[in-house]
């Protein structure tokens, strides 16, 4: 994006990273944003958030009917092909059916009139941008889209800042870089389990509504490869011991492997349900109930496999100056991710979980859908 006259190229960019950030916001609360290509314009507001009075604004901007876009990933769960479509929207009463249509199981809806009904989009960078917002404030894919009639209406509340504005550059620029940067907040020793005390820092990245901490366990200065984990948040597994993943197990035991060696760095990163978050996480619970494996529901909720970026676990440790580390990991993607964002890989160590009968299936995709290297006991 061009500066304004007046405006670095820096300050640009610092507006365009704020401008993000609330429309984030905005989508996560189900309130409407403006995404801005050129001289197209489209106004979303997100599914789950989203109440009558959303739909009446839409209506009042829109040239056409208010629609549905949902995700190349969930189209194609509902069999309506491999790229993001709209769906009408024939009433403001129906936000219940809507959300239906974004996260039920695929076989319990009319999965031939949605193909009657669905068309493919218009502009596949705008639905692209809409859908990335969504994705980045862990709101469900799916969102309310009007095409505006270049109503006087919305050009003045977009003036007023009552719709808030971002450009589609803006977006994919943030998308992209949100996560290699980190800023540092605050650090304290906590003491742990076993006698063990921890040094806990936490990092803000840009956007984010959920800070990342590192765990410094020992001195890990001192080495010339520390141990380090990278583990991502469960609330399921990590506070109430969920016997459907291995999390709990694999902080604690990383915990007491780095008290044995008198140093290790965990890198416990917000991003909840492989970065869906917590609500998404347990609509895809809902989803393996019924068959899909833990990658497939990420999938027909419209979600990548895997939404995790795990570039921020690499600026937390270049910050804090772990540039060559032993990865415990059984991750592959753990590994590229640290060793493109400039941090050295000295050894991988493996990991070991133990397998139970809620778990099987999850161990199991994992290894043959993304190639996990899981030792199991």
């Amino acid at each position: 994006m061009h500066a304004m006259p007046g405006e670095t190229p820096e300050t640009a960019r610092s507006s365009d990273v704020v401008a993000v950030e609330r429309c984030l916001f905005e989508v996560r609360q189900g309130r409407p944003v403006c995404l801005i290509d050129g001289e197209h314009w489209l106004v979303i507001a997100g599914l789950e958030g989203a109440q009558t009075g959303h739909f009446s604004l839409l209506r009042a901007f829109a040239d056409g009917p208010i629609e549905l876009l949902i995700s190349a990933g969930r189209a194609a769960a509902l069999g309506l092909g491999a790229w993001p479509v709209c769906l009408p929207c024939r009433s403001e009463d129906e936000t219940r059916r809507l959300i239906a249509l974004a996260v039920d199981h695929p076989v319990a809806l009319d999965r031939a009139a949605l193909a009657q009904d669905a068309r493919p989009v218009e502009r596949r960078s705008m639905a692209d941008a809409a859908l990335g917002l969504a994705r980045a404030a862990e709101a469900l894919p799916a969102l309310l889209i009007a095409r505006p009639n270049g109503s006087e209406r919305l050009r003045r509340q977009v003036a007023e800042g009552v719709i808030l504005t971002a450009t589609v550059a803006a977006v994919d620029a943030f998308r992209a870089h949100r996560l290699s940067r980190v800023t540092r907040m605050s650090e304290a020793d906590v003491p742990l389990h076993d006698g063990q005390t921890g040094r806990f820092v936490a990092y803000r990245a840009p956007g984010a509504s959920t800070d990342h901490v590192a765990i410094l366990v020992g001195r890990p200065e001192t080495a010339d490869a520390p141990l380090v984990r990278l583990h991502s948040a469960c609330f399921t597994g990590d506070i109430f011991h969920s016997l459907r993943c291995d999390c709990r197990e694999q902080l604690m035991g990383s915990l007491t492997r780095m008290a044995g060696e008198g140093a290790g760095i965990i890198c416990y990163l917000a991003q909840e349900g492989r970065g869906i978050g917590i609500a998404n996480k347990l609509r895809a619970y809902m989803l393996q109930d019924h068959g899909f494996d833990t990658l497939e529901a990420n999938e027909a909720l419209g979600f990548d496999a895997d939404e995790r970026d795990f570039s921020v676990a690499a600026a937390m440790l270049r910050d804090l100056g772990a540039t060559r580390v032993r990865i415990l990991t059984n991750n592959p993607d753990k590994i590229a991710a640290l060793r493109e964002g400039g941090i050295a890989i000295a050894e991988r160590v493996a990991s070991t979980a133990t397998l139970n009968r809620h778990n099987e299936r999850y161990f199991r995709a994992r290894i043959e859908k993304s190639g996990y290297l899981f030792a199991p006991r």
